[in-house]
């Protein structure tokens, strides 16, 4: 049909086209099919994902309009080891400016023993009542809190 008076190399590039056209819209048919399958798919885990969210939600005792905020247990966890490693810190500190100025204030009065002293200053360590172990791995970076001058 388009071989009359065309050069070969033209019919041959319009067949190969063709079969490149047909090919081209075959698969385009199967990627609008395998879209519309995903999109099911995503439908179908939006719906298992919002059912899932309203089970947890009733089950934490959350309000209707409660937002979920989904994080793993790895991150929860570094999350409190930052905050305990920060009050850990601060109480280190705190202990020592507490130490300090009983010091301070006991050799200003002029305490009459030396025993008072001690027994002022290790009720002031009692009171902190902070943990005689070394602090976990996780947070020994922590300690001095940044900032604390003793």
């Amino acid at each position: 049909r388009l071989s009359d008076g065309l050069p070969m190399d033209y019919v041959l590039l319009v067949q190969e086209f063709e079969g490149f056209r047909e090919d081209l819209s075959r698969r385009e048919g199967m990627l609008v099919q395998g879209l519309e399958e995903l999109e099911l798919e995503k439908q179908c885990l939006t719906t298992q994902k919002a059912e899932l969210r309203r089970q947890l939600s009733s089950e934490q005792g959350c309000p209707p309009d409660c937002i979920i905020v989904s994080r793993t247990v790895p991150d929860q966890v570094e999350m409190v080891s930052v905050q305990v490693s920060e009050i850990v810190g601060d109480l280190a500190c705190f202990k020592s400016k507490c130490i300090a100025r009983l010091s301070s204030i006991a050799s200003v009065s002029k305490v009459s023993s030396s025993s008072e002293i001690a027994q002022v200053l290790q009720q002031s360590s009692l009171a902190l009542d902070l943990p005689s172990d070394p602090p976990p791995s996780t947070l020994i970076d922590a300690l001095p809190a940044p900032g604390c001058s003793t």
